[in-house]
C-alpha cells in the first residue's frame, strides 16, 4: 500500500490506463471485422491512445531519471523502482499491440 501511495496519482493513472489498453489489445483483432459500432469506437480510440501512453510512459521515465539526481538514497531507490516498473509496462504495452498493428499493415 505504501508503494502505491508513493507512485502518486498521475503515475498510478498512467500505469492502470496502460494495463487497460493492454486488455483492449487482446480483443482488437477480433473487433476489426465486427459490425457493432460500439466495438469499433473502442477499437479506434484505444489504438489511438496506445502511442500517446507509450510516449507518456517514456517521458515519465525520463523525469524520474532527472529526479534521482536531487533526492536522498531512499527516494532514489523509489524512483529507480518506478523506472523499472514503467519499463516493464512499456515492453508489455508494445508487445500486446504489435499483432494488431501487423494485421492492419498486411
Amino acid at each position: 500500500m505504501r508503494f502505491i501511495k508513493s507512485l502518486g496519482p498521475f503515475r498510478l493513472f498512467l500505469i492502470l490506463s496502460s494495463i487497460g489498453l493492454m486488455v483492449c489489445s487482446f480483443f482488437a483483432i477480433g473487433w476489426l471485422e465486427s459490425e457493432l459500432d460500439d466495438r469499433k469506437l473502442i477499437l479506434y480510440v484505444s489504438s489511438a491512445l496506445m502511442p500517446i501512453f507509450f510516449f507518456l510512459l517514456l517521458f515519465d521515465m525520463l523525469m524520474n531519471r532527472i529526479q534521482i539526481s536531487d533526492k536522498g538514497v531512499e527516494e532514489q531507490n523509489n524512483y529507480r523502482c518506478f523506472i523499472r516498473l514503467e519499463a516493464i509496462i512499456v515492453v508489455l504495452l508494445v508487445a500486446s499491440w504489435v499483432p494488431f498493428f501487423i494485421s492492419i499493415l498486411n
